[in-house]
């Protein structure tokens, strides 16, 4: 759900104001900056994924904060911001905020009381050496970026919830494979029957036919709108597919990266690997992936390292 149409300006200007202040102290990627607001106002308070990314742009597109590529220390793509001259100017011209103590008598939109830390996995039991699964991608043909961007960030995305990914080029390679193996073909466009803007669908209870298709025309279009990291939103789309084939479920969760429609914050809350899966998902994962062991056929030989 959108919420940004709802915010009034006096809102938005708070919620600016206490995000260049946050700023103003070091730089951070989005993640820090929740973590630090909510730090700073006794752990009352938490921006919604709604209202943080579309800040960060409108203080970006005003010159206030400017945003860059770095890596981190787990050799994973994060876009750090950091406060302009500008910002600061404006900052100390405002005196609404010029106290940090007075963050919590502010009116922030999209800031909430909840004890729930943004962007961390649920809890939850990592079984021990991770459930093994083989993932059959043959290459995209008309899609601009390379898909191999996206295959180690899938990974990381499923390796917190104790899902161990070994990716194959060739779809053949998961008819041989002895452990659960999924195939992903890619087509053209979507099918008249699909749901307007549907980037790709999944066979959740298919055994030999293609378990998901990626549609190449309407993805492209839909990463475009993420000019600066396609590959981490492509990650997320692949992502959200296979979990609905390792489920084994036709369903779709209120939040998170099973959500059947990613609201604009969602996708910019990708850019700093923020969106996980829900608590009910991971369990659903699990016992999806539990199930579908007991049908893989003995006969199957192990692959060859």
């Amino acid at each position: 759900m959108e919420h940004t149409a709802h915010i009034n300006d006096s809102a938005r200007a708070s919620l600016d104001m206490v995000i260049l202040r946050t700023l103003s102290l070091r730089d951070l990627r989005g993640y820090g900056i929740v973590q630090v607001i909510q730090q700073s106002s006794g752990n009352e308070f938490l921006i919604e994924e709604g209202s943080l990314y579309p800040a960060l742009q409108r203080l970006e597109l005003n010159g206030w904060i400017k945003g860059t590529w770095d890596v981190t220390s787990n050799y994973r793509p994060a876009r750090i911001y950091k406060i302009t001259t500008t910002g600061r100017k404006q900052l100390d011209e405002d005196a609404q905020i010029a106290d940090w103590k007075g963050v919590k008598s502010c009116l922030l939109y999209g800031c909430v009381a909840t004890g729930v830390a943004f962007g961390q996995q649920p809890p939850h039991d990592l079984p021990s050496g991770g459930i093994p699964v083989d993932v059959c991608i043959e290459p995209a043909h008309e899609l601009l970026i390379p898909v191999n961007q996206a295959k180690p960030l899938v990974s990381a995305i499923f390796s917190p919830i104790g899902v161990n990914l070994t990716w194959h080029a060739r779809l053949t390679d998961c008819d041989q494979s002895a452990r659960t193996a999924f195939k992903v073909r890619w087509a053209r466009r979507a099918p008249h029957t699909s749901s307007a803007g549907a980037l790709a669908a999944a066979r959740p209870f298919g055994t030999s036919d293609t378990s998901i298709t990626m549609y190449e025309v309407p993805l492209q279009r839909f990463l475009q709108q993420y000019a600066n990291a396609p590959e981490v939103v492509l990650a997320y789309v692949v992502s959200h597919e296979l979990a609905h084939v390792m489920q084994r479920l036709e369903y779709h969760s209120a939040s998170g990266i099973l959500k059947a429609r990613w609201s604009y914050g969602e996708c910019y809350r990708m850019l700093d690997r923020a969106l996980t899966f829900t608590a009910a998902d991971v369990e659903l994962i699990r016992a999806g992936l539990e199930s579908n062991k007991s049908k893989i056929p003995s006969q199957k030989a192990a692959p060859q390292n």
